[in-house]
C-alpha cells in the first residue's frame, strides 16, 4: 500500500495521512495555493486532495508517469501510456493522445501558456488554451524536461545521457552536454533566479551548472 504523510516543517512532526494507492507512490505535487495534493503511483491513476480535510476530490484514469499543476492552481496534467490528460478538480479530459509513442514527463510554461512533453521522439510544445502543436524540440527519445522560472530557457535530458539547454523563444539549443554519457543521473533543477540548473551524476555527485555559460561545478556528496 503507498501512502503519502503530510508534516509541519516548522515542528517536524505528522499532520496527517493519505493512503491513496495500492502500489508504492510515484509522485507527489501540490497545488500553488497549497489547497490540493495530487498523487500519482505505480500502476495506479492520479488522485487530488483537499489537504485541509483528507477528502478525495477527485481520481484521475489510466497509469501515470508524471503530474503537474498548472501555475494557476486550476488544472493538473497528468501523462503515461501515449495520453496527456488535463484534470480540474471537476473532471478529467484527453488534452492529446498517441497510441505509437511513450510521454513521460510534462511541464506547463511558467506564464501558464504552453505545455511541453517528453516522448519516444523528442519534446512537443503546445498551446495550452487551444490544445495547437507550437514546435518539436530534439528528436532524440527524452525522458525529463523542465521549464526555467523565469520563462526563457527549457531544459531536456535524453535516455543518452545528454543534457541540452533550450532558448524557449527560438527553440534552439543554446548548449549540449555531449561527452555526459554514463554521468548523467537524474534529478535535474533550475534555480529559483533562472541562472543555474542541477542535476546529480552517476557517482551520487551534484553538479551545479551556469545556464549561460554551461561552466560546471561540482559539489561532492
Amino acid at each position: 500500500m503507498g501512502y503519502v504523510e503530510i508534516w509541519n516543517v516548522s515542528e517536524k512532526s505528522p499532520i496527517s495521512l493519505l493512503e491513496p494507492h495500492t502500489y508504492w507512490i510515484g509522485d507527489v505535487d501540490w497545488s500553488p495555493d497549497d489547497r490540493y495534493l495530487a498523487t500519482s503511483g505505480h500502476h495506479s491513476a492520479p488522485q487530488i486532495w483537499d489537504t485541509q480535510s483528507g477528502e478525495l476530490i477527485l481520481e484521475g484514469q489510466g497509469e501515470v508517469s508524471d503530474i503537474d499543476w498548472s501555475p494557476d492552481g486550476n488544472q493538473l496534467l497528468d501523462s503515461g501510456r501515449g495520453r496527456i490528460w488535463l484534470l480540474d478538480t471537476q473532471t478529467p479530459y484527453i488534452f492529446y493522445s498517441d497510441d505509437d509513442c511513450c510521454i513521460w514527463t510534462v511541464d506547463w510554461s511558467p506564464d501558464g501558456h504552453y505545455i511541453i512533453a517528453t516522448m519516444s521522439y523528442g519534446a512537443q510544445i503546445w498551446d495550452a488554451d487551444t490544445g495547437e502543436p507550437i514546435s518539436q524540440l530534439d528528436d532524440a527519445e527524452l525522458y525529463d524536461i523542465l521549464w526555467s522560472p523565469d520563462g526563457t530557457k527549457i531544459l531536456t535530458a535524453s535516455v543518452n545521457n545528454q543534457i541540452t539547454v533550450w532558448d524557449a523563444e527560438t527553440k534552439t539549443a543554446l548548449f549540449t552536454f555531449s561527452d555526459y554519457r554514463h554521468r548523467y543521473q537524474g534529478g535535474i533543477t533550475w534555480s529559483p533566479d533562472s541562472q543555474q540548473f542541477m542535476f546529480i551524476k552517476y557517482d551520487n555527485t551534484l553538479v551545479v551548472v551556469d545556464a549561460i555559460t554551461g561552466e560546471e561545478t561540482a559539489v561532492e556528496n
